[in-house]
């Protein structure tokens, strides 16, 4: 996406996951049979459902919403999501923060056309496009942790390969304090065709808190 646009990371919103188990109502823990959840709630919540749900039967949704959906339908069911959505399909809220990672949080991007300015205290993203006659000399390495790495090879059989020139785009992250907020690009290898500043977020950055 960012390879091909103009696009910028402007800020970020940071939310915890709050994953809950919740039931029809007059349900009972002792009486829950099925249990549906998303596969990605099913992986945040994997180690409380084997010590207190050990014997029911799961079946994975497309949603946290279509879970709480699908247990309010049907008696002996639960449904692990947010509060919100019990609130939404009328269901009964048992426990609350069953997720197995207590800072379990999901982050938001905002998308805009210009970088925020420099605070001196910075997470700053950069995009770096590098480029050589093979594989690993067109590799990526800036010195600092890789988001993503993407690569853009020619598919060409290798007796065809001589002269060839590839390309590598990956995203860094790195944290860049007072002076050197400003240049960021100086840690990039030398072997760095092009590079542009593709986030530039202070650390202050909280969680939200919701609810």
């Amino acid at each position: 996406m960012f390879v091909d646009s103009e696009l910028k990371i402007v800020s970020q919103i940071i939310l915890p996951v709050q994953q809950c188990l919740m039931i029809p109502q007059g349900g009972t823990r002792a009486k829950i049979r099925k249990l549906y959840v998303h596969p990605q709630s099913l992986a945040q919540c994997r180690i409380w459902i084997q010590n207190h749900l050990p014997r029911v039967e799961i079946i994975e949704t497309s949603s946290n919403a279509r879970s709480a959906e699908l247990a309010g339908k049907e008696k002996n069911s639960a449904a692990i999501a947010g509060i919100i959505a019990a609130e939404k399909y009328g269901l009964d809220v048992l426990e609350q923060d069953i997720q197995d990672n207590a800072a379990n949080a999901t982050r938001f991007l905002v998308l805009g056309r210009q970088c925020s300015p420099p605070t001196g205290d910075d997470r700053t993203s950069l995009m770096v496009s590098v480029r050589g006659q093979s594989r690993r000399a067109a590799s990526c390495n800036c010195g600092v942790p890789a988001l993503q790495n993407q690569h853009d090879e020619n598919r060409i059989a290798p007796e065809q390969a001589e002269g060839v020139e590839y390309s590598s785009s990956l995203i860094a992250t790195a944290m860049f304090r007072t002076a050197r907020s400003r240049r960021p690009s100086r840690c990039l290898s030398a072997r760095a065709v092009t590079s542009r500043c593709l986030a530039r977020i202070p650390t202050r950055n909280k969680p939200e808190k919701t609810g």
